[in-house]
């Protein structure tokens, strides 16, 4: 192997480095954001207000249609974190302050 193959695999193997390191901190991303909501529901509201508000809308949109006040009831039971997200998410709207 000559020295400019050997500043071609170089080159390559940094270039695969680079792209291997971009989607591994992707990765951690997305599992931190995942662990906050999981963890501090509130603090996630308070970070992500859109997708918190998308989330609890779809959730209720979904268990309205497809479900009785009864059955309501026990899907809560079930997803405490979505009622949580909910509750919080109507708390902290209640709290903001209004210009």
């Amino acid at each position: 192997m000559n020295r400019q193959e050997a500043d071609s695999q170089l080159r390559e193997l940094r270039r695969q480095s680079s792209r291997l390191r971009r989607q591994l901190e992707r990765r951690a991303d997305r599992l931190a954001e995942k662990s906050l909501m999981a963890i501090a529901p509130t603090r996630y509201i308070q970070e992500h207000p859109l997708k918190a508000t998308l989330a609890a809308a779809g959730i209720g949109a979904a268990a309205s249609t497809l479900a009785k006040p009864a059955d309501l009831a026990e899907l809560a039971r079930h997803f405490p974190l979505a009622r949580d997200l909910v509750r919080e998410f109507t708390q902290l709207s209640s709290e903001k302050p209004h210009d």
